[in-house]
């Protein structure tokens, strides 16, 4: 087995010695087990680096306890006011709630981009720690941007009321750091997750059954699909001159689909075993190859990054004085598309900047941003044409769209997985070329058999995508119980036999784990 998947192996094993702990712990430190778990889990993954999760967690705890603190300031002195006094007080005690807000913001997207971005203190410490085989951990897998977006949306709800602050530190660790979405998330918030957190019950025997069954899902998709397309695209991608060019477009394809099963079988791994607590975290995908647009897509794609997204950076710009101010003076002067169209671009475009430069430093992510901004300006521009074609119900139009976003995706998709800007521009101009005489079949070490096996995970990824969009509410836990536990034993049999691991197979790290 790769080093990867010996590390999926040690993460469930890790999770079932938790649960055990969680099960014999009494009701009321059952939240504590989970700390212990989740900083245990975090020191593993990120060694001493863990420090940064508490330095982001106290920050976040200070910044709640002294908006909440200005808050009961407020209501103690409003009662002996008048309705005017009453207003000035708490415009007064708004405006300091903002600035420590705002001086929360900043100070950890500083952060972020100091040890994201410019590698700084990690250079120097990480050739301080060299010298000492006992310190010589370098730079683990810290999904540092997770824990910063995480305590923004905490101290922003705080500060919108929507969330009462936290007065017990370690509970707020166990927000931030709760350990099956150390490695890729997804996006929690903390009026969602908090009261699973810290509930008082073991989970049920459904809560078991459907955090096994997540679990199986998603190691089938990373190890039977995402770590077998690996080694064609990275093949490909690593020497695309060699290659013909239907390959280079074939390594575009199959790079959606490696993506697709990497990311979502880890999420789906992480649900499936906050499952087997009882607690349920917030469903990141939703049949996104189904989507017809790309803006559909990108709702249906890392759902949970875009709703914090659109709740604390499109809300918050759209909202502002200057953008209603806008509004007001378009409606009725002009049509009201074309009204949704300038009101919702500026917000959009801050968006996709922060999207495309959340994923990574260098010019290349800019533009990624803004190749998704500008295909979505372009969509809501056809957005009456569209209405009118898709009128009557036509399969063959909506296959069409389908294919046609699936086209937008991969090539946006590819410039995500491209070196640079320079290698994606001349990788597309590389692929008409046919000049050259190869087979996309026996590149790198995906033989024939490999290739094959590949074509077949594909073939189920769209299968079960397509199930769940026509039919949502069939499910796996629907089925006859006979039936259901033959599927999982298949799947599980083809695991074992089948999955990319060995000594022919490459080591795949989680492809998200760093952003």
């Amino acid at each position: 087995m790769s080093a990867t998947e010996i590390s999926l192996l040690a993460f469930l094993l890790f999770a079932v010695v938790g649960l055990l702990l969680y099960f014999v712990s009494p009701k009321r430190f059952k939240w504590v087990a989970l700390v212990i778990v989740s900083i245990a889990g975090a020191f593993m993954l990120t060694a001493y680096w863990i420090i940064f999760i508490f330095v982001i967690v106290t920050i976040a705890y200070i910044s709640g306890r002294l908006i909440d603190r200005n808050n009961n300031k407020y209501n103690e002195e409003k009662a002996l006011l008048e309705k005017e006094e009453k207003k000035r007080l708490k415009k007064e005690y708004n405006k300091k709630n903002k600035i420590i807000m705002f001086s929360f913001v900043g100070v950890i997207l500083l952060t972020l981009a100091l040890l994201k971005y410019f590698n700084l203190p990690l250079g120097t410490l990480n050739n301080w720690f060299d010298k000492y085989y006992f310190l010589d951990i370098l730079f683990p897998i810290l999904g540092i941007s997770y824990y910063a977006l995480i305590a923004i949306s905490y101290v922003v709800d705080v500060y919108r009321g929507k969330t009462i602050a936290q007065h017990n530190y370690f509970k707020l660790y166990l927000f931030v750091g709760y350990f099956p979405s150390l490695v890729e998330g997804p996006f929690s918030r903390y009026d969602e997750l908090a009261p699973q957190l810290y509930k008082e019950t073991n989970p049920e025997y459904q809560d078991v059954v459907e955090g096994f069954h997540l679990i199986v899902w998603g190691v089938f998709k990373k190890i039977f699909i995402a770590d077998r397309a690996y080694m064609f695209v990275e093949t490909i991608y690593g020497d695309w001159g060699t290659f013909d060019g239907y390959i280079g477009l074939l390594s575009i394809v199959i790079y959606v689909f490696e993506l697709y099963a990497d990311f979502s079988g880890y999420i789906d791994v992480a649900r499936g075993v906050s499952r087997l607590f009882g607690i349920k975290l917030t469903k990141n995908f939703d049949s996104p190859l189904m989507s017809r647009t790309v803006g559909e897509f990108w709702r249906r794609w890392h759902i949970s990054l875009g709703a914090w997204l659109r709740d604390y950076v499109f809300y918050p710009i759209a909202l502002t004085k200057p953008m209603m101010n806008l509004s007001k003076r378009l409606h009725g002067n002009v049509k009201e598309w074309v009204e949704k169209i300038i009101i919702n671009a500026i917000p959009l475009f801050l968006v996709w900047l922060c999207c495309g430069i959340w994923h990574g430093s260098g010019f290349k992510f800019v533009i990624y941003g803004m190749y998704f901004f500008i295909i979505i300006i372009i969509e809501m521009l056809l957005e009456p044409l569209n209405k009118k074609l898709f009128k009557k119900d036509n399969w063959c139009l909506h296959l069409l769209s389908i294919l046609r976003t699936f086209i937008f995706v991969a090539i946006g998709l590819a410039l995500f997985r491209a070196p640079s800007f320079h290698f994606f521009w001349c990788f597309l101009k590389h692929i008409p070329v046919t000049d050259k005489v190869s087979h996309f079949i026996g590149v790198g070490t995906l033989n024939t058999y490999d290739f094959r096996l590949l074509i077949v995970g594909i073939l189920i990824i769209i299968a079960v995508d397509i199930i769940h969009y026509f039919k949502p509410q069939l499910k796996l836990l629907n089925f006859n119980i006979v039936i259901r536990y033959i599927i999982l034993i298949i799947m599980i049999l083809v695991i074992v036999f089948f999955g990319a691991y060995g000594p022919d197979y490459s080591d795949v790290a989680p492809m998200y784990a760093l952003y």
